[in-house]
């Protein structure tokens, strides 16, 4: 099985966002290859929700493949606005 590795970028968001964890992280991208929406051949993103503050937050996570590891280099949070009427 291949090794999945931070960068130094992914985990500042990941202290600024302590309520994803980085188990969490390696998880997704191990286990959840069906998500995997691939950018081109060696880089992929995974996207899902959390809960947080009793509200849906969108987690989108940039992932580059090698042949012995899956790096995470992006980390990015969105929260859908409400539609104005």
């Amino acid at each position: 099985m291949k090794q999945v590795r931070l960068t130094p970028e992914a985990y500042e968001w990941l202290v600024r966002h302590p309520y994803v964890s980085v188990e969490t992280i390696i998880s997704w991208v191990l286990f959840q290859p069906r998500k995997r929406k691939y950018i081109d051949k060696d880089h992929f993103e995974l996207s899902f929700n959390v809960k947080k503050d009793k509200k849906l937050d969108g987690i989108i996570v940039g992932v580059h493949e090698t042949s012995s590891e899956f790096i995470v280099y992006k980390l990015h949070s969105t929260r859908p606005r409400p539609v104005k009427m």
